[in-house]
């Protein structure tokens, strides 16, 4: 990389000097509108001189940037997809709210700008943070990449003078949203799962159709297992596998960012299995030794068609093997939701427009990841409050986070009123 100008840096008792000469701080030239040209990466953050190589140098960003997606935990296609629209929405505000061209120029200052402009739309606290961890992610990524530059090894994110610069999202001015963990848990009413669980059987027993098989299969897989949302999503057949210790019984072998790459096996109930069969032979993936049978390697969970699709550009180029999405599975769980509440207002007496907006509103309280919830809430009361078991099924690495969850799925219990009715001698 050609840096013009460049000169070795020397720093002396604390004073940056350059050519014998005592410069000013990284904090004076930012407020200026041009580094010194004499600086060996004044390029970086100047406007009148130095653009091929800060071209170059946003060459290496972008490079950067898909290497980070598809590094560490970033494996699967949704979480490089959350991390892609973090890192999208942060650029798009640094350039269009502050002017800043290149994600490299930014300070904390601006961090705490974008915070204040996420909360003034409205998004929530966790998705504030999410957003935060993802960018600090990224910038933690270009600190740590480092080459040898002017006779000197620097890092993708540095100042003018080529000193390693602290990530701008972990500053102490920061303030971020405080969140309290699982503080907005809620899980799926365990009438309605079994509600939903009943009336779709009755339905595929009537008349079966592949969303009812499949939503059934997906219901089941969800309420009784307690895995996450990709675990679920990104099942693929070849993972599902005969108990070979135990007839009638299957297992999953999952291998996921959940415990960091390493393959574990798990127990997938047989009811469960026997549902996604069911759903495998009507959509015709389901021929044993056959020409059409799943192979190992396919989503057992994919559309259905591609309506709402038309309109892509490159509808004719969706992989023939993926998986539906979370917003799907959200979709899928709050319809189910719906039709319950309003069988639930309709047999309260409520008139079939008033009972679809209540059971509108009810439905969208919840996510495909409340059932995660729900399956806590009831293995913790079914296995006498063994916390161990939960904490195994849920894969937590420590109890004390099972604690934490638990905590807040519990709702509170009026203990006090008999008591105190008692006491005051009153009758109700």
């Amino acid at each position: 990389m050609n840096t013009g100008n460049a000169r070795e840096v020397e720093v002396m008792t604390g004073e940056i000097v350059l050519a014998g000469q005592p410069l000013k701080t990284l904090s004076s030239w930012m407020s200026d509108a041009e580094p010194d040209p004499s600086l060996p990466f004044g390029f970086l953050y100047a406007t009148s001189y130095g653009g091929h190589d800060r071209a170059t140098w946003q060459g290496f960003y972008e490079q950067a940037i898909e290497r980070w997606l598809t590094s560490g935990r970033r494996r699967s296609d949704h979480t490089r997809r959350t991390y892609r629209v973090a890192l999208m929405q942060w650029r798009e505000f640094t350039l269009t709210q502050l002017g800043i061209m290149h994600l490299w120029q930014v300070q904390p200052g601006h961090v705490q700008q974008w915070i204040g402009h996420l909360t003034q739309r409205g998004m929530s606290k966790r998705t504030i943070g999410a957003r935060l961890a993802a960018c600090s992610s990224f910038y933690e990524y270009c600190i740590g990449l480092t080459s040898m530059k002017v006779g000197r090894e620097v890092s993708l994110f540095v100042d003018a003078y080529g000193n390693h610069r602290p990530n701008p999202f972990t500053a102490s001015i920061i303030a971020r949203p405080k969140i309290e963990q699982f503080s907005d848990a809620s899980q799926v009413p365990p009438e309605a799962y079994r509600w939903i669980i009943t009336d779709l059987a009755e339905r595929n027993k009537e008349r079966p159709c592949s969303e009812n098989l499949r939503n059934n299969a997906l219901m089941l897989t969800f309420g009784f297992n307690g895995w996450r949302n990709e675990e679920v999503l990104t099942m693929t057949w070849g993972k599902v596998s005969e108990n070979s210790q135990h007839e009638g019984e299957y297992t999953y072998r999952w291998t996921g960012m959940a415990r960091d790459g390493a393959e574990e096996r798990r127990p997938l109930p047989a009811l469960t299995v026997n549902a996604i069969i069911a759903y495998l032979k009507f959509e015709g993936r389901w021929n044993p030794g056959g020409p059409g049978h799943i192979g190992d390697d396919e989503y057992i969970w994919q559309p259905l068609r591609t309506a709402g699709c038309a309109n892509f550009a490159n509808v004719d180029g969706l992989a023939a093997n993926r998986h539906i999405t979370q917003s799907t599975a959200n979709g899928i769980l709050q319809s189910l939701l719906r039709r319950y509440y309003i069988h639930v207002a309709r047999k309260a007496g409520m008139d079939l427009a008033a009972s679809r907006e209540w059971a509108t509103k009810k439905a969208a309280q919840y996510s495909i990841h409340s059932l995660r919830h729900m399956f806590a809430w009831e293995l913790y009361e079914a296995s006498g409050h063994n916390i161990h078991m939960v904490s195994t099924k849920l894969g937590h690495k420590s109890i004390a986070t099972t604690q934490i969850y638990l905590q807040h799925l519990k709702e509170p219990v009026d203990d006090h009123s008999d008591l105190l009715a008692r006491q005051l001698g009153l009758t109700f």
